[in-house]
Formats: structure tokens, C-alpha cells, sequence
């Protein structure tokens, strides 16, 4: 027999939607307290691992996606999308790039290795390399440089390395090799630069503010404290931030121009995902109160954030921008610009989202850069669909081409070891192989002159850690290329 349902009190009612409540709020708070911790654990190995990729993200992705239900792109499936085929790119940029690279001790110009193919190179000297890399391609030199003026004589700077590296003195020196090289072929080697308003390194996991200390020639426009000393820089208003830029703009221009080096393009910040020059996240700013947040709060915002950074910090970040390119056009009146971000967590839709902020506040590129790394941890699980929607995205709406401004295809010995252990995701059809790496490489570039990619910009190509250009022999110094990568390069470049 059926059980006679009972009738509840109104109070008892309220109570049992009170329990209800209580248990789907616990529920929730349980879900979320899992994804932050998921979080945490990745920001807390990418403070290990001086990266975000790292499994913990990864399993994040998985959350999100079944890579078991993609249908995965190739490059040669070309007319998967309507517009595919129809950005055609007539002077393709090779940033293969000997940068300023070396051990500690060692001149700037000279490094410890001496780096060989199997054509007959043998190099040993920045030029020397430089001249290997052109061989295969490259048609530009890239040079970044922050905001130390001089070599430092402290080693016990915190970020020493990257300060030394790419101080101003030091760069100069690469402009200067580009000169030369110029010179003795009789065609322009151009320096595509990097102007990094920074004291020694940032990217998008990693915020340092800038430092003019060594710039006396700023005290005219540089605002004061009470003190009649320089305001620190997370005291300044954004029209004070802009001037000393301009300023720094022209000053940086004129260094440069006086090596007699032609500047292809300047790539203003890098990976200036969740901020600029000092107004980005975590740092603390006068300009925005919103900077002092951890960057992994994005990562709980509607498409990771894309609506809340445009709001809070894309758009004082374009002021600063078109600060720095004004400055820039006083000395270089025809000259290009560029920025980029890193890929890692975004899609099309945050990259021009990105570009139009930009271009709504005052600063138009006329490139968009990217970085694009296939094997670092990603909530993007197909890396072809992902490269091939934000390049066409982005030459279909903005109406430009995009740059990868860093890339670097993981192996057994390079990105996928050491400081990017993490970053050894296959992708959908390739493995971690030279081989492998050689076939991606030739087939992006080939989709990319076909679709609107301006170039691309292997990362560090000379670097002795996490390298995946050459075989490494630390007890006899000797560098080997990996002759299938190089060999996809030159092919790739020259059809």
C-alpha cells in the first residue's frame, strides 16, 4: 500500500529549503575551493619552474575538454575555415636571431661555445653566428632591451642575468654587429627591437617594474615627491608615467640610431597579457587599483578574463604604449610597431579583443604578435586549431598580420627538460622528435605566407639550456646543430 504523503508546517518548509540551501552552497564552495587549489598549485610550480606550463594547469584543461571528442586540424587541411588561403604574405620575417646570450665572464660578443653545422659554419662570435642563421633564412636581427642603461657590476642583483644581458650598453653592441654585417654584404640586415620597459625581464607570468636611475636626461620631465626626489614609479599618475616615456622613446631612438643600424619593427613589451610597465598585474599602481591582484584571478573570469583586463588594464596600457611610440617617431618618423602576448590560455576571441582595446585607446600596431610554444600546458588542447583561428581572426577583423614573436617546437633536449620539463605535450599527430619538430616547423610557415602570419621568431635559438637547435656538448663547448631543423628553416623560407 502506497504511503500517504505528509504535509509539512510552513516553519518546517523554511527549515528543509534552509538545509537544501546549505548543502548546494557547500557543494559549490567545494567545487570552487578545488579549482583554486588547482590554480594554486600551478602558480606555485610555475614559481619553481619560472613558467605557468606545468601539468597542474594542464589538468585544469582537462576539466574543461575532452580531447577525446576533437576532430584536430593538420596544416594541410586547408578550407576548414572560409577565409583560409586568402591573407597571402609577400616579405615573410625570420627573427632566427643570434641574441645576446652568454655565461657569466665571458665578453659579450664572444661565447663559450663554438657552434657547427654540416654546410661549414663555425662559430664562435655573435656575428659569426648571426651569419650561420642567415644562411638559413633569417632576415632580421632581434635586440631586446630594458631599462638598465650599463653592465651592472653587482652579481648579486636578483634578476643579474637578464639585467646584464640586455642593458642598453649591451644591446647597443648587437645593433652594431647588425651594422656591420650590413656593411660587408652590402644589403641591410635589419634589428627588429624589443623594447622592454622593464628593469631586467617580464613576461606574462612575471611583472618587474621599470628603473631610469641611470637616465639623468629624464629629471625634466620626471614628476617629484615632496622630497624633490623622483616619485616611485607605483606613485605616478598615468599622464606622468606617458611623459617619462615619450621621453625614454627618443632617448633609446637615438641611442640606436647612432650605431647606424636600420630598425625593422619595434616590438614594444613582452607577452603584455596582464600588463605594461609597471602597471600590470600583481604590481601595485597608482594608475589602477585592479594591478595588485594575482594574474591567476583571471582564470576564474568569463574567457579567462578578457572583458575585466580590457576594463582594468588593457586601456591604460595602450596610453603607455602610444607614450613610448610617440617618442619613438620623433627619431624614427616611418617607423612600425608591434606588441605581443603569450597564447598559453587564450584563444581568437582574447587576441583580438587584446588588439582592438589597444587600437581603441590610442595605440594601433601594425603587426599583432603572439607567442606560440605547442608544446607548453594548455587548456588548448588542438594547437593547429588554436594557431590557425587567432591568425585568421586577426587578419580578418583588425585587418593585420600576426607575428610569432617567440616559438619553440619541445624535443627530448630542448623545452621539454630543465626549466620547461612541463612543457612536453605532444601535439596531434607529432612527436617530440627532431624529426617531428622539422615537419611542424615547415608546414606552419608554409600555412603561415598563405594566411597572414608576418613571421616568426625562434626563441633563443643559442641558449644552452632548454634549447632545442642544437646538441650541446658542455665539457668540450661545442654546439651541434640539429641539422633537420635548420634544413626545415631554410626550405620553409625559401618556397
Amino acid at each position: 500500500m502506497k504511503k500517504e504523503k505528509q504535509q509539512l508546517a510552513p516553519e518546517q518548509k523554511k527549515k528543509r529549503l534552509q538545509k537544501s540551501l546549505i548543502i548546494a552552497g557547500a557543494i559549490v564552495m567545494a567545487f570552487v575551493i578545488v579549482i583554486v587549489s588547482l590554480i594554486g598549485a600551478a602558480v606555485a610550480a610555475s614559481k619553481r619552474d619560472d613558467t605557468v606550463a606545468n601539468g597542474t594547469l594542464s589538468m585544469l584543461g582537462n576539466l574543461l575538454c575532452s580531447k577525446n571528442s576533437i576532430q584536430y586540424q593538420t596544416f594541410e587541411n586547408e578550407g576548414r575555415y572560409a577565409d583560409e588561403g586568402t591573407y597571402h604574405v609577400e616579405n615573410f620575417r625570420v627573427s632566427m636571431s643570434a641574441m645576446n646570450h652568454w655565461e657569466d665572464g665571458t665578453d659579450y660578443a664572444t661565447y663559450d661555445y663554438t657552434y657547427t653545422d654540416e654546410h661549414g659554419h663555425n662559430a664562435s662570435t655573435l656575428k659569426g653566428l648571426q651569419e650561420m642563421f642567415n644562411y638559413y633564412g633569417a632576415t632580421e636581427m632581434y635586440v631586446r632591451i630594458n631599462t638598465t642603461r650599463y653592465y651592472p657590476t653587482d652579481t648579486t642583483l636578483k634578476d643579474y642575468y637578464h639585467i646584464r644581458m640586455h642593458c642598453l650598453e649591451e644591446s647597443l653592441k648587437a645593433c652594431a654587429v647588425a651594422k656591420q654585417i650590413s656593411d660587408e654584404r652590402g644589403e641591410v640586415l635589419p634589428i627588429n627591437v624589443e623594447l622592454g620597459v622593464f628593469e631586467g625581464y617580464s613576461d606574462a607570468f612575471e611583472s618587474q617594474y621599470p628603473v631610469f636611475d641611470e637616465y639623468p636626461e629624464l629629471d625634466g620631465v620626471y614628476p617629484k615627491d615632496a622630497n624633490g626626489k623622483r616619485k616611485a614609479w607605483d606613485t605616478m599618475s598615468l599622464d606622468e608615467i606617458c611623459a617619462v616615456l615619450r621621453a625614454y622613446g627618443t632617448l633609446v631612438a637615438n641611442e640606436i640610431k647612432a650605431t647606424g643600424a636600420t630598425v625593422e619593427i619595434w616590438d614594444l613589451g613582452n607577452e603584455t597579457n596582464y600588463g605594461f610597465g609597471g602597471v600590470m598585474l600583481p604590481l601595485k599602481s597608482a594608475v589602477s587599483k585592479a594591478t595588485s591582484k594575482q594574474f591567476w584571478v583571471t582564470y576564474l573570469k568569463s574567457g579567462f578574463g578578457v572583458d575585466w583586463l580590457a576594463k582594468n588594464v588593457w586601456c591604460y596600457n595602450a596610453k603607455m604604449f602610444a607614450a613610448l611610440k610617440e617618442g619613438i617617431l620623433e627619431v624614427y618618423p616611418t617607423a612600425k610597431f608591434s606588441s605581443h602576448i603569450s597564447t598559453v590560455t587564450v584563444g581568437e576571441e582574447y587576441v583580438v579583443k587584446y588588439f582592438k582595446t589597444l587600437a581603441e585607446n590610442g595605440y594601433e600596431v601594425d603587426q599583432a604578435g603572439i607567442s606560440f610554444y605547442p608544446n607548453a600546458t594548455s587548456v588548448m588542447p588542438d594547437k593547429i586549431a588554436q594557431i590557425k583561428k587567432i591568425v585568421l581572426a586577426v587578419n580578418r577583423e583588425l585587418g593585420k598580420n600576426v607575428m610569432l614573436a617567440e616559438y619553440g617546437y619541445a624535443n627530448e633536449s630542448g623545452l621539454a627538460s630543465g626549466t620547461f620539463s612541463s612543457w612536453n605535450n605532444k601535439v596531434h599527430g607529432y612527436e617530440l622528435t627532431d624529426d617531428d619538430g622539422a615537419k611542424f616547423l615547415k608546414q606552419l610557415i608554409s600555412w603561415g605566407k598563405e594566411n597572414g602570419m608576418a613571421g616568426i621568431r625562434p626563441w633563443a635559438p643559442e641558449l644552452d639550456w632548454a634549447n632545442p637547435w642544437f646538441n650541446f656538448d658542455k665539457e668540450h663547448k661545442t654546439a651541434e646543430a640539429k641539422q633537420l631543423l635548420f634544413d626545415a628553416l631554410k626550405e620553409a623560407t625559401e618556397h
